[in-house]
Parts: C-alpha cells; sequence; structure tokens
C-alpha cells in the first residue's frame, strides 16, 4: 500500500513538473504563472534583448499555446516513407554503439531516378538529443522523395568532443554510400541538416564534402562562427571549457563562415531559420552565415522569426512548426531539382 502511495505520489510531482515545463506561448518562450497571470518564465534572461523594456511585446506573449493543432500537414504526410534501422559505430570498450536510420521515399522517382537524401544532425547542447530529434522532419520530405539519414553521435557524457564529432559523420555518410544500391540512393547530391549544437558538425560537414556532391545545407537557431556573434549562453564566454570544444586551438578551423569553399559552383545552398528571441544562440550568427554565402555567390535563404525562441522549429514547441517543415521542402526540392509533390 505504502508502494502504491509513493508510486502515485512520484507520478503526479513528475507530471506537474512536466506540465509547468510546457507552459509555453506561441512563440515557444516558456512563462510563469503567478496569481492567475503568467509573465516570461526567466524574465532577467531576457532583459539585455529587450533593454529591459517588455512593453512592446505582442500581446498574446503572456497566453498559453495550447499546443500543436494540424492545419497544412496531417499524420498521412509523414507515412509514404519506410525507415531502415542500421549500427554504423560500435564502441565497445566503452559499451555503446551509434545508430543510424534511414527513411526512404515508397513513392518512385521519374526515369528511375536515385533519391537525394539529407543527413540530419539532432541538436541537445552536445550532451543531449538522439537520432529522433529530426524525425517528424526528415519522414515528411522522404514521404515527398528526398530520403533522410538520422545519426547519433558520441555525447560528452560518453566522452564525445567536437573532431570525434565530424569523423562520425564522415562515417555516416560513408556507410550510406557503401549502402546505396540497396537504399537506391544517389550519392552525388545530397545535403546536411542540424539543429542547435548539431548545426556546427552539419554545416562544416555541408560545405567539406560540396566538391563531393553536398549541394545543400538546412539550419535551425546554428551557430556557424565560433569568433564573432557570440551573444548566447550557449557558446558565449570561454569556449575552451566547454568539454565538447576542449580540444580545439583554431576556431575559425570549425566555424563553418571561414569554410565556405572558394568557387561559386561549389557553394551548397542554405536555408536559415532562426527566432530573434533566442538567448541561447543569437540569431545574428544565421544572418551573418546566410550573408557571407551570398557574398561567396551562393543560394541562401535566411528566415528570422520575430519574438520566437530557441529550438522553436520543433513539434509542440511553438506554433511555427508546419511553416519551418514546409519552407523546408520548397527549398529543398528546388535545389535536389525535384518533381513538386503537394
Amino acid at each position: 500500500m505504502k508502494k502504491n502511495i509513493l508510486f502515485l505520489f512520484l507520478f503526479i510531482t513528475v507530471s506537474f513538473s512536466v506540465s509547468v515545463y510546457a507552459q509555453r506561448n506561441r512563440y515557444g518562450v516558456k512563462l510563469a504563472e503567478k496569481n492567475g497571470v503568467y509573465r516570461i518564465a526567466g524574465e532577467k534572461k531576457f532583459e539585455k534583448l529587450y533593454k529591459g523594456d517588455f512593453s512592446k511585446l505582442p500581446a498574446d506573449y503572456y497566453t498559453l499555446y495550447k499546443g500543436y493543432e494540424h492545419n497544412l500537414i496531417n499524420d498521412e504526410d509523414y507515412l509514404n516513407c519506410i525507415t531502415k534501422k542500421y549500427v554504423f559505430k560500435e564502441y565497445p570498450q566503452k559499451n555503446y554503439v551509434l545508430n543510424i536510420e534511414i527513411d526512404i521515399p515508397k513513392v518512385k522517382l521519374e526515369d528511375g531516378r536515385l533519391y537525394p537524401f539529407i543527413i540530419w544532425v539532432h541538436g541537445g547542447g552536445w550532451v543531449a538529443g538522439d537520432i529522433d530529434g529530426f524525425k517528424n522532419q526528415s519522414q515528411y520530405l522522404a514521404s515527398r522523395g528526398i530520403a533522410g539519414v538520422r545519426i547519433d553521435y558520441s555525447l560528452t557524457k560518453q566522452g564525445g568532443h567536437f573532431e570525434q564529432g565530424m569523423k562520425e559523420i564522415e562515417e555516416s555518410l560513408q556507410f550510406v554510400k557503401k549502402h546505396c544500391n540497396e537504399l537506391g540512393i544517389d550519392t552525388c547530391m545530397f545535403g546536411f541538416a542540424g539543429g542547435s549544437a548539431g548545426t556546427p558538425l552539419a554545416s562544416l560537414a555541408a560545405m567539406k564534402y560540396s566538391k563531393d556532391g553536398c549541394c545543400l545545407y538546412i539550419g535551425g537557431n546554428g551557430i556557424y562562427d565560433f569568433e564573432s556573434n557570440r551573444d548566447g549562453k550557449f557558446c558565449g564566454g570561454n569556449l575552451s571549457k566547454n568539454k565538447y570544444l576542449e580540444n580545439i586551438k583554431d576556431f575559425k578551423s570549425i566555424s563553418a563562415i571561414s569554410n565556405i569553399p572558394e568557387k561559386k559552383n561549389q557553394v551548397p545552398s542554405v536555408i536559415l531559420f532562426h527566432g530573434t528571441a533566442d538567448i541561447t544562440i543569437s540569431c545574428k550568427q544565421s544572418i551573418a552565415f546566410g550573408n557571407a554565402i551570398k557574398d561567396k555567390g551562393g543560394i541562401s535563404e535566411v528566415h528570422v522569426y520575430k519574438y520566437y525562441t530557441h529550438a522553436f522549429f520543433n513539434k509542440n514547441s511553438s506554433d511555427a512548426y508546419e511553416d519551418v517543415i514546409l519552407k523546408m521542402y520548397d527549398f529543398a526540392q528546388k535545389i535536389f531539382k525535384m518533381p513538386v509533390k503537394k
């Protein structure tokens, strides 16, 4: 009886905590309630962003977001693909493996064309996150003819670091190339995508493999320059104190903005998404990277969402989820020269 009561208490406590944590406005900003009135949770963190003046924020900034509701996308829109699961890397001494899940379109492309693909690199501050981070985005695009490759990479708790992460991304790409025939994948037409902590890895990989067929990069709330525009709690302060970056001596060498190919025809096309209320990573990162791509003669779209916070593009995080995923598909479809699927 006592065990049941204890379990019930823990269940209610956890459920309450999750409920409180999940309180957000439609912009993805967490809210705190006091006496029936909602305010921004941790308001002091936003004081610098708004110069201490919150009076100009939209009225609905203090209204709870009810959660995701289907509008332009339905559950069926993710189902026209199959997912194949593999292990692409083993660390037997550390007792863990890295998984790869490949979302293969069911639809056949015209003239027997092979599927272009995107490698999706999840965020999580290099301390968390997993292969499901971009599952919705990957399967939506895969259902429209663009294969998705979702990968794990070693986190700091596993002893992971930036150089290792880049090597693991390379190994995931080599795995896909090795199995390209059975997957029906075009190894000469692919791209990378990342969110938050996944963006430095994915964007650098996109620049690195541009000579090998990488023609696309998709980024959400990203870090592209470790030397400039470092406002925000994630990449602010002393970078060398971050365990994932502690082996890095030259931060320019791992900044995508400093590694854009010199030849115009080798510059990957880039689409970026960032919120102006992102106090984790400044939206100036995406703006600067988008401009740098254009300066090198490349194609870039930078979508800045006013008042939206970090990781707003995730399902249930804000009301912008559908808008972002539709823009992702529209851009990728054009770059990969895919037939339009509504």
